[in-house]
């Protein structure tokens, strides 16, 4: 499952691409924020989907944009804080690009 809602509320403006656009990286907190409301009550009915339990899998790999938001969500999803590799503590807030670092070092570890 995917919440890509919060996409657009965090640009990174690319002058070749947009020329005159404001340059850097423009974050609006509220609206990532509001991306992020409900969306235990989305994956919860994703997986109800699916036929699954997310107990169900070795691994659990989640965004990480912060350590209270993965004991959150593992909490109200019913996942075991040992099934999520944890990543924030050591490197902060990646993107999507957690979700393979989640997986190597879950590799790394024989899980």
């Amino acid at each position: 499952m995917a919440n890509s809602a919060g996409w657009p509320t965090a640009p990174l403006f690319n002058p070749h691409h947009a020329p005159g656009g404001p340059p850097g990286l423009h974050f609006d907190s509220e609206k990532v924020l509001a991306s992020f409301l409900g969306i235990d009550t989305r994956a919860a009915q994703w997986m109800k989907e699916q036929h699954t339990d997310p107990n169900e899998f070795g691994l659990g790999c989640l965004h990480q944009p912060s350590v209270p938001f993965v004991r959150t969500f593992c909490e109200r999803m019913g996942i075991q804080p040992d099934a999520v590799v944890p990543t924030f503590h050591r490197t902060g807030n990646m993107g999507a690009a957690t979700l393979l670092l989640q997986l190597a070092h879950a590799a790394g570890q024989g899980r």
